[in-house]
């Protein structure tokens, strides 16, 4: 239990990180928003504009479909499907351990609430390992200029690298396919490898969208088959 609630605790540290990495990178006053310039909407631009537009996924029993990403995940019928009641809760307590370790404070937590967009938190069997999507718009923070996903994992690993007695270990970035598109990946340990993380993250548009992976290693096959099973949207 207490191994299990260790775990939990990391994954939020790990969550809220990723939820604060592009506001932290900032560090600089927003800009000042461009004057409006009035352009007139053809069909065309209608429809590039909404193919551009981010919006949220949906749930459909098991499978969760993100129109942002063009990614369908298939999760097995005996996890939990977090709310977002409970997901609340969990950036609440990865926040406390940032603020307590002089990793983040309250107002880059006020600001991310208003730049991030959560997808899903998905519990698995183990009652600890989870999977969660998250979508971080970086235009304020970079004052528009953007941020590559390695930067943004640059500011991931900087903040858990602060959180000394967890003992967090990183491994090299790589690139990986899923669902043909290119993700980098960032996989951690910490506790003396009882807790792994696996971190997907891409950079499209304004946003660095995140598919963080967090789990024991006894639920490792459940995990890669989870990511095996990931497709592209029909």
């Amino acid at each position: 239990m207490i191994m299990k609630k260790n775990i939990l605790v990391l994954s939020a540290a790990f969550f809220t990180s990723a939820w604060l990495a592009a506001c932290n990178s900032g560090n600089q006053p927003f800009p000042e928003p461009p004057a409006a310039t009035e352009i007139k909407e053809t069909e065309t631009t209608a429809e590039v504009k909404k193919t551009a537009e981010f919006s949220t996924g949906s749930w459909d029993g098991y499978t969760f479909t993100s129109p942002w990403l063009n990614l369908t995940f298939t999760f097995p019928e005996d996890c939990t499907i977090s709310t977002e009641e409970d997901i609340k809760k969990v950036l609440g307590t990865g926040q406390e351990i940032l603020v307590n370790n002089g990793v983040s404070n309250e107002v880059q937590y006020k600001v991310a609430e208003f730049t991030t967009a959560y997808d899903f938190m998905v519990i698995l069997p183990d009652q600890s390992s989870n999977f969660q999507l998250v979508h971080e718009n970086i235009s304020i923070a970079t004052l528009g200029k953007g941020m590559s996903a390695s930067q943004n994992l640059d500011t991931v690993k900087e903040q858990l690298g602060a959180l000394e007695d967890y003992g967090y270990e990183f491994n090299d970035y790589e690139d990986v396919n899923i669902g043909g598109q290119t993700f980098t990946k960032l996989s951690v340990s910490a506790l003396g490898g009882a807790m792994l993380q696996d971190y997907y993250c891409i950079s499209k548009g304004k946003y660095i969208s995140s598919i963080i992976a967090s789990y024991i290693p006894d639920s490792a096959e459940t995990v890669e088959a989870v990511m095996a099973g990931v497709t592209t949207s029909k």
